[in-house]
């Protein structure tokens, strides 16, 4: 059994709690009642963090890269920074906005460099990377509220801002690990969704300057994913539905006449399989 030394009070809880290694790590309260990192090897338990000492370190979440921890949480200051154990040491690897919260989020990992979003200088939310060493800020071009989307192979995808067009639009745009280029001009003022991922392809739903559009990006060429039914009409995919059978996608879609409809992918055009009649459900979608 575990033991529950006295530095663990009963508000240690493990809803994120993450294992690595030999070592489960999750939440839990010292003596003083304050929120910090602990671990255990299902023998003994050891506090990892006292990154804000005398109070909560209020870390949000922890990830796992190069055989080390990865956790945001609060320093001396009560700003939420970005720190990496080691396994004997906590080392803080962001301060993008000195005197403020850096709020690191969507963290993926493409060919082995760990890509997030860190706020800068207290405004907005920028793209960065880190190789285990250097922190890296992605993307020359003003490009804040940035989030990531989802990564395949050695690119990762990702949407901001952009500032040099007044009065800004947001842009889907990949950066290949050396440059950036732009998949979608104008997302329309709303954040691109990942909806599914494959071995190969990247299913998104991004605005445009006319819709919400279903994309595939296949590691090189973002293709439309369309069908001639519903064209010009929003791809909100029921339930948000998207089933794959070999190499064919299958999705629950509402046409021009508002009729739930079933239409098969096959990587290049968009077929009708079902017109629905009564509003198709299938158990492929869990309906």
């Amino acid at each position: 059994s575990i033991n529950s030394s006295p530095q663990i009070s009963d508000c240690a809880n493990t809803y994120n709690g993450l294992t690595m290694g030999s070592y489960f790590y999750f939440n839990g309260c010292d003596t003083s009642g304050n929120s910090k990192l602990f671990r255990t090897n299902g023998t003994t338990v050891t506090q990892v963090s006292n990154t804000n000492p005398g109070s909560s370190d209020n870390f949000i979440s922890m990830y796992e890269y190069g055989g080390n921890l990865y956790f945001d949480s609060n320093d001396s200051n009560n700003h939420e920074k970005l720190f990496k154990y080691d396994g004997s040491t906590v080392t803080q690897i962001t301060d993008t906005s000195p005197g403020d919260g850096d709020y690191p989020r969507n963290l993926y990992l493409a060919n082995g460099i760990m890509y997030f979003t860190s706020r800068t200088n207290g405004i907005s939310d920028w793209l960065y990377s880190y190789d285990g060493t250097t922190l890296t800020h992605i993307d020359t071009t003003p490009l804040p509220n940035a989030t990531v989307v989802g990564t395949i192979g050695t690119k990762v995808l990702y949407s901001g801002l952009d500032q040099t067009v007044y009065p800004g639009v947001l842009r889907l745009k990949i950066y290949d690990g050396s440059t950036s280029s732009t998949l979608v001009n104008d997302t329309h003022s709303s954040h691109p969704t990942l909806y599914a991922q494959t071995s190969s392809d990247l299913y998104i739903l991004s605005p445009n300057t006319t819709k919400m559009q279903l994309y595939r990006y296949a590691g090189t060429t973002l293709h439309t994913v369309d069908d001639p039914q519903a064209d010009g009409v929003n791809d909100y995919l029921y339930g948000n539905s998207l089933a794959f059978v070999g190499s064919n996608a299958y999705m629950l879609k509402y046409d021009l006449s508002n009729v739930r409809t079933l239409y098969e992918y096959d990587g290049t055009s968009v077929t009708t399989l079902d017109a629905g009649g009564g509003n198709a459900s299938y158990e492929m979608f869990g309906g």
